[in-house]
């Protein structure tokens, strides 16, 4: 690759941040820009007042010593309060004028609030000023700090998608060809009669895997919606999930699977049956396909007068302490180099825990570390005021 392949490669990667980052120093150097231009017209602003008062005082002292018959009057002047007449003055000040020629014993004399006004309107001006540009330093740097954001989240959640669908992609088409290939091999006398099932459960679970795929992406789809409702209804969870199982013998043909609840009893809870069985698929799928060829799960139920959970064990890889939320997260993975027999399309737990939580429940996992197995707990409410 050339030189400005290169460069162009770069600039198709980092580009954002390059333009970002100029849009901010641009936006600094106008601000900057800015405040100086303001603060010149605030002190010309103060200049001007102090020469403007400077002009009006000689004006005014020459017209009150210019008339020898009218004697000057100590005190503040009628015609301008911003100035009195005293008789005498006992420092040089630089804004007062002895009356002359003809009354040089008396002195115009600027008051001295006048130039405090101004100097208080100039620094009330300056203060604005900095209260001014502060603000909008901040507002900058807020709205540049989630623009940021925004445009990492955006090119991340495009990665995201474009990984998830190539995922799924590959979820879509190795059912399909494993089944397109039994019959294949069927219609053209390939496998004998008698030998014929173990191709037929193979088939079975492409089928299932197939449908499992169908049902997680129209879920994720329906939970796009605020307005998503499940139909909460009062479950028997120990025949619930016997049942679970024994309808579902091509997922647990290979693995020990222990209630430890006792049987005997009754444990109930407000679920949508349909989500429930959603959430379970997604699990148990996760625990075969990341589990050991000797997969063991053990399943427990406890149950308090507001909460029932059902608790899912198994002695899988787990994962680290630190990386149980993460795993809930849309389109993620657990680590990288974890034994995996399918890719998934990484929103299996992700729509599970947003199914319980519709449910007024939750969706938690823990694991002691990697190599110690993880345990998946779904919790559901148990109390009527589950059915409002």
């Amino acid at each position: 690759m050339n030189l400005s392949g290169k460069l162009l490669s770069v600039f198709k990667n980092h580009g954002h941040h390059l333009i970002f980052v100029l849009s901010i120093m641009s936006l600094a150097a106008l601000i900057a820009w800015w405040s100086v231009f303001i603060h010149n017209s605030i002190r010309s602003q103060r200049l001007h007042r102090y020469s403007l008062l400077e002009s009006e005082i000689n004006l005014l002292s020459l017209q009150l010593g210019s008339d020898p018959e009218r004697q000057p009057k100590t005190g503040i002047l009628n015609e301008d309060d911003r100035f009195e007449v005293v008789l005498e003055s006992p420092y040089e000040e630089e804004y007062t004028r002895s009356l002359t020629p003809h009354w040089p014993n008396f002195y115009l004399r600027l008051r001295s609030h006048v130039l405090e006004e101004i100097e208080r309107k100039s620094a009330s001006q300056n203060f604005m000023l900095l209260g001014e540009a502060s603000l909008l330093i901040i507002i900058i740097l807020i709205s540049s700090v989630f623009l940021y954001r925004y445009i990492r989240l955006e090119r991340q959640t495009l990665r995201e998608v474009t990984e998830f669908w190539e995922r799924s992609a590959h979820e879509i088409k190795t059912p399909i060809t494993g089944i397109k290939a039994f019959l294949q091999n069927l219609k053209s006398g390939v496998y004998e009669k008698d030998k014929i099932e173990p191709y037929v459960d193979l088939a079975l679970q492409h089928v299932d895997r197939q449908e499992k795929l169908a049902e997680n992406i129209l879920s994720g789809f329906k939970l796009k919606s605020k307005d998503a409702e499940l139909r909460l209804e009062e479950i028997e969870l120990t025949e619930f999930l016997k049942d679970y199982v024994d309808k579902s013998p091509l997922l647990f043909s290979e693995v020990d699977v222990d209630f430890t609840f006792d049987s005997a009893q009754k444990f109930f809870a407000y679920a949508d049956s349909n989500a429930l069985k959603i959430i379970l698929d997604n699990i148990f799928d996760n625990a075969v396909k990341y589990g050991p060829a000797e997969l063991r799960i053990a399943v427990g139920i406890e149950s308090t007068r507001k909460k029932t959970s059902i608790s899912i064990q198994d002695n899988g890889p787990g994962f680290t302490r630190g990386h149980a939320e993460n795993i809930f997260k849309a389109y993620k993975h657990l680590e990288k180099g974890l034994p995996v027999k399918s890719k998934g399309t990484g929103m299996g737990l992700f729509i599970s825990r947003r199914l319980a939580r519709i449910m007024k429940g939750d969706l938690v996992a823990s694991s002691e570390g990697s190599g110690s197995g993880a345990v998946f707990r779904i919790v559901l409410c148990s109390g009527r005021e589950c059915e409002k």
